[in-house]
C-alpha cells in the first residue's frame, strides 16, 4: 500500500508541476518543469522508500498550483481552497503548514489584504486539517495521548541534532550544513536559467510570477 500511494504521489507531482508550468509561463515550460521531475533518480527513489516525502511534494506543488489562481483571479473561493488544501496536506506533515504560510500570506496580502477573507481562509483550513487530528488521536487513545506521543517523537528525532532540543552545538552546525546541501543541490539544475526568466518577467512586466516562485522556493 505503501509503495503504490509512493507512486501515485510522484506521478501525480510530475502532472500538477507540468499544470502550474502551463498556467504560470508556457505549455513548453510545463513540460520542460514536468521533466525536471519525472527525470530526477532522487526523486523516484524517495517514492520507493519514503513516500511521506513524495507527499510532500504533491501537496506543496498543489497548494502552490491553487495559490497561483486565486493570485489571478483574487477570488475569495480560490483562497479559501488554498488554504483548504493546506489543512489537508498538513495531515502528511505538519510543518508543511508553516513553511507554505509566506506563500499563501504573501498571495493574499497581493489579493488586497481583507482581513475577514483571511480570517475565513484560516477556519477553512482548520476544518480541513479536523479529521486528521480527530482520527489520529482517537486511534491513540485522545487527544493528551497524541500530543504526548508527538512531543516524545520530536525529541528522539531533533535531541541529537536541533539545538533547539538540547543537541551539542556542532551536531547542530553539521544537520544545518547537511539541510542546506539535501535542499540546495536541486537548485544547480535551473539556477543558471533564473536571470533569464527574471530578465523576460521584468521586460513583459510579471514580476509577480517570479516573487511568487521565490517565495515558494525559500
Amino acid at each position: 500500500t505503501l509503495l503504490a500511494a509512493g507512486v501515485l504521489a510522484s506521478a501525480a507531482a510530475v502532472i500538477l508541476l507540468w499544470r502550474l508550468g502551463i498556467e504560470m509561463y508556457s505549455r513548453s515550460a510545463g513540460v520542460l518543469a514536468a521533466s525536471l521531475l519525472l527525470f530526477n533518480p532522487v526523486f523516484w527513489f524517495g517514492a520507493l522508500t519514503n513516500q511521506v516525502r513524495l507527499c510532500l511534494a504533491f501537496c506543496s506543488i498543489g497548494v502552490a498550483l491553487l495559490a497561483w489562481r486565486s493570485l489571478q483571479t483574487r477570488s475569495g473561493v480560490w483562497l479559501c481552497a488554498t488554504f483548504a488544501a493546506v489543512g489537508i496536506s498538513a495531515g502528511f506533515r505538519p510543518g508543511i503548514a508553516l513553511v507554505m504560510l509566506p506563500l499563501l500570506l504573501w498571495v493574499w496580502w497581493r489579493s488586497g489584504g481583507d482581513p475577514s477573507r483571511l480570517a475565513l481562509a484560516v477556519t477553512t483550513a482548520l476544518i480541513a486539517c479536523a479529521p486528521w487530528v480527530v482520527a489520529v488521536s482517537l486511534s491513540v487513545g485522545g487527544m493528551q495521548s497524541w500530543l504526548e506521543l508527538m512531543w516524545r517523537y520530536a525529541n528522539e528525532q531533533f535531541s541529537g541534532s536541533s539545538a533547539a532540543f538540547g543537541a551539542p552545538l556542532d551536531s547542530a552546525r553539521l544537520m544545518a550544513r547537511k539541510a542546506m546541501v539535501w535542499n540546495g543541490l536541486g537548485v544547480l539544475s535551473w539556477i543558471w536559467a533564473a536571470p533569464f526568466a527574471i530578465r523576460r518577467d521584468c521586460e513583459t512586466k510579471s514580476a509577480g510570477r517570479a516573487i511568487f516562485l521565490a517565495i515558494w522556493f525559500l
